[in-house]
Order: C-alpha cells, then sequence, then structure tokens
C-alpha cells in the first residue's frame, strides 16, 4: 500500500511539473538577449558647459540644476554610462557593455567639467569623455586664469582626473574655427590640395597624440568641432589612426562587434537649457531605444 502511494505521489509530481511548464512558457514566455550580430544601440549625450549663472544658459550651456537632473534620470531609468574606449573595445571584440549603454561627451574643455560635472559624476559612479582642444588647455595653462564661468581646463587639471570617471580625447590642436578665411573645423577646403590636407591632419594628430598621452588621454576618439565632416576627413583622420568620429547628427547609434565602420560618424543628441530632464530623457533617447 505505502508503495503504491509512494507511485502515485510521484506520478504527481511529474504531470504537475509538466503543467508548470507548459503554464510558463504561456505566461512567461523566454525572453531572447539581443545577439552581437544585431548590433547595440548607443545614445550619445553632447554636453558642453555647465554653470551656475543664467547669463550663460542657452543651447550649448545648462545648469548644475540640470545636469544633476540628468544623471538621476539616467540612474533611475537604469542607464549605465560607458567610455569611448569602452566601445572601441566592444566593436574590436576585447569586452562588453553593460544593459543600456550611453555615452556622455562634453566639448571644448570649459573648466566646469572639473569643478561641476566631476563631482556629479562620482556620485552616480558615472564616467565621461571630454573633448579637449589643444590650443585651449595651452593658453589655460600659461595664464592661470581659474573661472570657472568660462575658462578651460589646463594640463594639469586632465592629468589629475581618475581614467575610471573620465576619458580625455582628441577635438584639435588649434582648428576649432569656423568660415571666414578659416575651414570650418577639422573638414576640408573645397580646393584645398588633398596631400597637403592629409599632411596637415596627421600633424595635428601627432602632436595632440603626444600632449594628450601625457595626461593620461587619447586620439583614438575624435570629436569633430561644429560636426563638420567630409569623406576625406574620414579618409586623413582613420590615417591617422583614429578608431571612431564623433559627429553632431542627432541620432542614435548601432555599433557591432568586427564592424570597425560602425564607430565612425557616429551621432549625438544636443543637451539645450531650460528643457525638463524627465522629458528630455524620455522624448530623446528612451522611447528611439524601443
Amino acid at each position: 500500500m505505502r508503495m503504491k502511494n509512494r507511485q502515485m505521489i510521484l506520478r504527481i509530481l511529474v504531470v504537475g511539473g509538466i503543467l508548470l511548464g507548459l503554464l510558463s512558457q504561456v505566461f512567461y514566455p523566454v525572453i531572447e538577449t539581443v545577439s552581437a550580430q544585431d548590433g547595440i544601440k548607443i545614445p550619445i549625450l553632447m554636453y558642453h558647459h555647465v554653470s551656475d549663472r543664467s547669463i550663460y544658459w542657452g543651447k550649448d550651456a545648462i545648469s548644475t540644476e540640470e545636469f544633476a537632473n540628468d544623471l538621476q534620470t539616467l540612474h533611475r531609468l537604469g542607464f549605465h554610462t560607458v567610455t569611448p574606449s569602452q566601445v572601441i573595445a566592444y566593436v574590436e571584440g576585447k569586452d562588453i557593455l553593460p544593459p543600456k549603454p550611453i555615452m556622455l561627451t562634453f566639448d571644448d574643455g570649459f573648466l566646469s567639467f572639473k569643478t561641476k560635472v566631476v563631482p556629479l559624476l562620482e556620485q552616480y559612479n558615472y564616467c565621461a569623455a571630454v573633448a579637449i582642444v589643444g590650443a585651449y588647455a595651452q593658453k589655460a595653462s600659461e595664464t592661470g586664469s581659474r573661472n570657472d564661468n568660462f575658462d578651460y581646463l589646463t594640463w594639469e587639471d586632465l592629468a589629475g582626473f581618475d581614467p575610471r570617471t573620465v576619458e580625455v580625447i582628441y577635438h584639435s590642436y588649434d582648428m576649432h574655427n569656423v568660415g571666414g578665411s578659416n575651414r570650418t573645423g577639422i573638414k576640408n577646403r573645397r580646393s584645398e590640395n588633398e596631400e597637403s590636407y592629409l599632411a596637415l591632419i596627421q600633424e595635428d594628430m601627432t602632436r595632440m597624440a603626444e600632449l594628450l598621452g601625457a595626461v593620461g588621454g587619447n586620439c583614438r576618439t575624435v570629436v569633430y568641432p561644429y560636426g563638420a565632416y567630409s569623406d576625406l576627413s574620414e579618409q586623413a583622420l582613420k590615417a591617422a589612426g583614429a578608431k571612431m568620429t564623433l559627429t553632431c547628427a542627432a541620432k542614435i547609434n548601432t555599433v557591432r562587434q568586427g564592424e570597425m565602420d560602425s564607430l565612425f560618424l557616429l551621432g549625438r543628441i544636443n543637451r539645450p537649457h531650460g528643457v525638463n530632464s524627465e522629458y528630455f530623457i524620455r522624448t530623446k533617447i528612451e522611447d528611439k531605444l524601443i
């Protein structure tokens, strides 16, 4: 009798297990992870300046409160910040990326990056990339002016950043100019000799590679001044050693392992003053990832 009861109990357990398995497939379908072949979407936010004085607020400058709210919103929505080097390593098959990766970039190298931005990044264990114009850093180092409303980072400032929090990247040595008799950023002039232009970019990159290398930075990632580029500028930068280029095109990017070209001409979403953080991040980023 006891043997029959045990057999009955075992049958009930087996049948119950089968039914539970079938029901779990109906009500709790298996969630498939995104394969490397499908690529990973990576939004990039573009910042410039952070100030507590309203006179500076506008398209390229926001308040400290706005930036703090941005980080709080990103954290609440489950975003994880990554550096350009992490993304390059992922595409090269040397590293993995966290869920919901996002890149934060700061153009020009304002001193406010050190005084306003980095302390907030550290609160959330977040990271960002700062794109340096060499001539600005050189002048700041020589003058010693330290007003974070308009001055720039020095070479000493850049050397003092924790690489886990800040990656220092290339924004040209002294090609942050627009129109007139000058070229627009790094982009070649229409009538410019191709050989001379390629040599110019190689010279500028070589100069900055030495300067940035001395403070823990690199020229692997290029941020186009004003987002101005051409087919020839891409060719020149790749020849000079660039592995990633960033523009000002407002779009979400998809990178794929093994596809190095997916790292070039990446878009960035500019963060202006006066837009609620929750609305901005949801409409410009979160909704675009669905």
